[in-house]
């Protein structure tokens, strides 16, 4: 099992409750909660173990006034400005449920430049669609829409395409060009248990060598 490291890191005028998790030159995961739920949660469910062997670097927050962490003046939309800054995240892949990809979609919406995707959760542990900064430039900047009225379901890619975590990695190269899509969920025994970037890929071996 990976480290879990519990602490709380400073994000503007916030004490900011996080268990963190993976290497921290891997892709940078920020997974938020659900108004029933808490960063414990991710760790009880197994998320952040399965993310830190996967080579990602995933950091699992308590919002401002659940959990661990106490209330603040900020928004939560401020809040994840401040706490990405702060940890110096580079384009991190966002996971919500609920109350929590409420959180993430606005603040994509609002920072589109900062965040490499967003991952939407329905049942815990279960993802029902993905949003990525270009759907959100494309389908809502671009075509000059409102961002408080555009509905997530409206822009994000569902159903979404999965591969078993033993596929090898031509198969997923092949998977996504024939797809046209930049994310796969990863499945292991029918399960949720990661995904897989572009940006994942182009950091293996190139197939030939």
């Amino acid at each position: 099992m990976a480290e879990i490291i519990d602490h709380t890191e400073v994000a503007g005028p916030c004490q900011i409750h996080c268990m963190e998790a993976g290497d921290a030159s891997g892709q940078d995961i920020v997974l938020l909660h659900g108004m029933k739920f808490k960063a414990q949660t991710w760790k009880e469910l197994g998320t952040l173990d399965v993310l830190a062997d996967a080579g990602k670097h995933a950091i699992a927050l308590d919002l401002p006034g659940f959990g661990e962490s106490p209330e603040c003046p900020s928004t939560p939309d401020q809040v994840l400005a401040d706490f990405i800054s702060h940890k110096k995240l580079d384009k991190p892949v966002l996971i919500g449920p609920s109350m929590g990809g409420r959180v993430c979609l606005e603040f994509c919406l609002n920072h589109p430049g900062v965040v490499g995707a967003l991952v939407l959760v329905g049942a815990v542990g279960e993802s029902v669609g993905i949003v990525s900064e270009n759907d959100i430039v494309k389908k809502v900047i671009a075509e000059g829409q409102d961002p408080d009225s555009v509905k997530v379901e409206k822009i994000m890619s569902t159903p979404l395409i999965s591969v078993d975590v033993k596929t090898p990695v031509y198969d997923v190269y092949r998977t996504m060009a024939e797809k046209k899509v930049r994310h796969l969920i990863v499945t292991e025994k029918g399960k949720q248990v990661g995904f897989i970037s572009v940006k994942d890929l182009l950091k293996q071996p190139s197939i030939g060598d």
